[in-house]
């Protein structure tokens, strides 16, 4: 592919930067944990892209499971809320 998805630690969390082949941010994504809260994880662990490449899916822990889509404006959604639950694999 002509992208590269990368997860961050921050003092907040986690943080999902996707660059482009010219090294350029087209997605920035920060506290993923947030979505799930009391629920779900906190520190990012694993991700994948979709097979068709609009999204990647991020796997927390200790478990959730969140899609960030790359279209501007698009809203994460959690795929899976559950404790145990955090490898990222489409």
């Amino acid at each position: 592919g002509d992208r590269v998805a990368v997860l961050m630690r921050t003092a907040g969390g986690a943080e999902l930067v996707v660059f482009d082949a010219a090294g350029e941010a087209q997605l920035r994504a920060g506290d993923l944990g947030a979505a799930f809260g009391a629920a779900g994880g906190g520190a990012a662990r694993t991700i994948d892209w979709s097979p068709q490449g609009d999204e990647v899916l991020v796997g927390l822990d200790p478990g959730g499971l969140l899609a960030l889509p790359l279209e501007p404006g698009g809203a994460a959604r959690v795929v899976a809320a559950v404790d145990g639950v955090g490898s990222a694999e489409w």
